[in-house]
């Protein structure tokens, strides 16, 4: 079985910027840049059983964040996780971290470079 290593203080700084009013982020250690489910966009995304997933507000200063990211985590195969007109914004050999169940969408999308991360696993 895996262990999960306890985090040096070297590891523990980094800066985590909430990007929207919903579930986007954006994580930095040195120059080092993870973009998270990234939003960029202020339409309405569908979910289950017909539900909507609905904005507070417009991504405001969210629109303004640069494309230009180390790598992307797409958490979730869901429409409010995975938004295809906001990861179009994205080079497509940018390294794409995910759960395997959300490879096909990001293939289909054009991405070349998506690692599958099982439970347990240290990137």
């Amino acid at each position: 079985g895996s262990t999960l290593r306890r985090p040096s203080a070297r590891d523990l700084a980094m800066l985590i910027h909430r990007l929207d009013d919903y579930q986007s982020w954006l994580i930095q250690s040195g120059s080092t840049r993870v973009a998270v489910d990234p939003w960029h966009s202020a339409r309405l995304a569908k979910g289950p059983a017909g539900s909507f997933f609905r904005r507070e507000r417009a991504p405001g200063t969210y629109q303004q964040t640069p494309a230009e990211v180390d790598a992307l985590f797409v958490s979730a195969p869901f429409l409010d996780h995975l938004i295809p007109e906001s990861l179009q914004r994205y080079p497509r050999g940018t390294p794409i971290y995910c759960p395997a169940s959300a490879r096909r969408a990001l293939r289909r999308l054009g991405f070349a470079d998506i690692r599958v991360v099982q439970a347990r696993d240290e990137v």
